[in-house]
């Protein structure tokens, strides 16, 4: 398929023609919906009805323009965030699968809270630009969470690296790690931010995070170093270089590989829906975001006998 040049307009228009079809949910970039449900109101009282069966059918049309509302507005955030760059073959558009959309408005309809619907608008736009990138388990999954997992997962992201280095596949397979160091020690910060032994394991049920309450989990180093070097991991911090180097010399002996030299990083790992979740959304991580987490995670891996290295002269100072 030869790519072809479209605009936010034009892509705009593609997508909801495809959803109307596949759904029947019409989407409106006026977003008069005071109106639409005072109209609605409206025809119903001048129709004169039995007051019991006039208050039936008004708690009726209030909750269908509620649930068209969270779907519009879900649908406006997928649209807000849609990449020009990353879509440009009207054909993606139509290969959305009728079935996934069925199921995601039908579940969307019922997602009232603003956290929730940035994720919800999130998810849609990454489908739109990737069809079949996003799994219907995942979004059953969605569909059951409360505001406050929402809320909760997207904090756990602000506190995640990437790692860049290469994984020994038996020992940690994940390159997404939140860093959680919850303990009895730091128990008030992670209260600060609604983050609790609790709130883990119901996280847990959901099928998003796995949540060691007895230990740490740990990121393993696997590779080669010269004699005397240091052996280092490279993480990136949303569009920032971070690079953990160790305080000791190692001396290898006829280049035998590094084993059980390992990061603590906390107490929870994402689980592959998780994953897929966390790479899905678009957190927003800005200056002052770092300022509050970068810090508390960098702290935690330099009690663990690290040196840190990082690129950023406005925050360094708040990490050395």
């Amino acid at each position: 398929m030869e790519n072809l040049s479209i605009n936010i307009a034009d892509l705009t228009k593609i997508v909801c023609e495809k959803i109307e079809k596949a759904v029947g949910f019409i989407y409106d970039p006026f977003g008069n919906k005071h109106e639409s449900r005072q109209q609605l109101v409206s025809r119903i009282k001048s129709l004169n009805l039995p007051p019991l069966e006039e208050a039936a059918l008004i708690s009726k049309a209030n909750k269908i323009i509620k649930e068209y509302i969270n779907q519009n507005d879900i649908l406006q955030i997928a649209l807000d965030n849609l990449n020009l760059r990353q879509t440009k073959e009207q054909q993606k558009m139509y290969e959305m699968d009728d079935d996934f959309l069925s199921r995601f408005f039908d579940s969307a309809k019922h997602i009232s809270n603003d956290e929730a619907k940035l994720i919800w608008g999130h998810i849609l736009s990454k489908e739109i630009q990737s069809p079949g990138s996003i799994s219907k388990q995942l979004i059953h999954i969605l569909s059951t969470i409360e505001p406050k997992h929402a809320e909760l997962f997207s904090v756990l992201c602000k506190y995640t690296l990437v790692y860049s280095n290469k994984i020994h596949k038996d020992l940690y397979e994940y390159d997404v790690i939140p860093f959680i160091d919850i303990n009895e020690s730091t128990l008030d910060y992670w209260a600060l931010h609604n983050v609790t032994y609790k709130s883990l394991r119901d996280l847990q049920s959901k099928g998003l995070i796995f949540f060691n309450e007895e230990g740490e989990y740990n990121i393993y180093y696997d590779g080669y170093i010269s004699s005397g070097d240091r052996f280092n991991f490279i993480f990136e911090y949303y569009g920032d270089k971070i690079e953990v180097k160790s305080n000791k010399v190692f001396i290898p002996l006829d280049d035998v590989p590094i084993k059980n030299i390992n990061v603590k990083n906390g107490k929870v790992i994402y689980t592959d829906l998780g994953i897929s979740l966390m790479k899905a959304i678009d957190i927003d991580v800005d200056f002052n975001t770092k300022s509050m987490c970068l810090p508390h995670i960098m702290q935690y891996v330099k009690s663990q006998g690290f040196q840190v290295l990082y690129n950023s002269p406005k925050l360094d100072k708040d990490i050395k």
